[in-house]
């Protein structure tokens, strides 16, 4: 476990540190000197850039333990804004840190140093270097999935192109080609609805021919019925030569 010891001059305000610590690291940090009653509200912190990093107390529940003028506490270094700050730094390089020792509620600045944080090139979830004994067939297999991905592509961009309608700007598929339209192309069915249009006019004709007839059989009968005969005879002959006249004219 990382240590850092901690001595402020409460007087000058300068701090003494003892130990060597790196981000993202938990730290077992000391701070000689100090009371009780100042352990009670007892704060440490990481500085970089005007802007705390990392900060004792942090969470809700820590507490210093405080024994012979001596507070400690485990003081979490591995904290986003600090990790931050490394981001593509090599695996040595150094920041410049300002360590504060302080108390927040009583207002007092005990102590503040400067001291180098080293970068911790921590990986997690990495069990052991990849193994290059296997990078060729790594490869090989790679190489297959691009090519079928890259023909998956191409299949897709022609199946898109050859399905553009109109307003498009590659082929367009001609209503011919398509499937499942039946046994009758456009024109067929052009010609079939005419041909029905003018069956229907025909039947309409004849109908309405078939009315007036009709009317002029309804209005013989009227005649023959009204005519002033005493023999039965007489009405059937004029009844007869009144339908042959009409028949006549009907043909």
């Amino acid at each position: 476990m990382t240590t850092l010891t901690l001595t402020p001059n409460f007087t000058s305000k300068t701090l003494h540190s003892d130990g060597k610590v790196c981000v993202g690291e938990k730290v077992d940090v000391s701070v000689i000197g100090v009371t009780e009653a100042q352990s009670a509200n007892l704060r440490v912190r990481f500085r970089y850039g005007g802007v705390t990093v990392a900060v004792y107390p942090l969470e809700v529940g820590d507490v210093w333990v405080y024994a012979s003028s001596t507070a400690t506490a485990n003081m979490n270094l591995n904290t986003d804004l600090f990790r931050d700050l490394y981001e593509g730094f090599e695996d040595r390089d150094k920041l410049q840190c300002v360590i504060v020792v302080d108390n927040p509620d009583d207002e007092n600045m005990y102590s503040s140093s400067q001291m180098q944080v080293g970068n911790w090139p921590a990986e997690k979830g990495l069990d052991v270097p990849y193994s290059l004994s296997a990078y060729q067939d790594d490869i090989a297999a790679l190489k297959v999935s691009i090519s079928e991905i890259e023909q998956g592509i191409s299949d897709t961009e022609q199946f898109v192109a050859s399905h553009t309608h109109n307003g498009g700007t590659s082929q367009q598929l001609q209503h011919g080609n398509l499937l499942g339209i039946g046994n009758n192309n456009h024109a067929q069915i052009d010609a079939a609805l005419t041909a029905f249009s003018a069956s229907i006019q025909t039947v309409s004709d004849s109908a309405n021919d078939a009315r007036v007839d009709l009317n002029a059989i309804k209005d013989l009968c009227a005649i023959v019925k009204a005519m002033p005969t005493t023999y039965a005879a007489q009405r059937e002959a004029r009844f007869a030569a009144l339908i042959d006249g009409l028949i006549a004219t009907l043909t």
